[in-house]
């Protein structure tokens, strides 16, 4: 957990900055079904609950990274 303040807050704040296009992706210890779409609605591009596998997030990190296209959610 993020110390004073929510990751979904923190993303809202990311998200109204103009300037800022990198593709987020939210780790969190929150497994909530509502948690996930608001945070999918925000424009991240996954979002992975603790515990998860580190080669799913690996397998995300290199896919963004080699991306020249708007990101895609890795199931």
């Amino acid at each position: 957990m993020l110390p004073g303040r929510s990751g979904l807050l923190l993303l809202e704040a990311i998200r109204e900055r103009t300037d800022f296009s990198a593709p987020i992706v939210m780790l969190t210890g929150i497994d909530a079904e509502r948690h996930r779409n608001y945070a999918l609605t925000l424009g991240a591009v996954d979002y992975i609950t603790k515990p998860y596998p580190m080669g799913q997030l690996l397998k995300l990190v290199e896919k963004l990274l080699d991306s020249h296209e708007e990101p895609t959610r890795c199931d």
